[in-house]
């Protein structure tokens, strides 16, 4: 669940990230939050998962 504070407007600036940095992480966290939602909603067998992006 998204947090309803303001913790990333400032913690990250003050470690010295770039605004394209914050942007760049922000989006990536939400590409993996979408595609865990929709593997988790299709009830995705993660051993054949792994199979077939890994070729394990």
């Amino acid at each position: 669940m998204p947090a309803d504070h303001d913790l990333l407007d400032h913690l990250p600036k003050d470690m010295g990230a770039a605004d394209a940095e914050i942007a760049e992480a922000v989006a990536q966290t939400g590409l993996t939050r979408n595609w865990s939602a929709v593997l988790n909603g299709m009830q995705v067998d993660f051993e054949a998962f792994k199979v077939e992006f890994e070729g394990e």
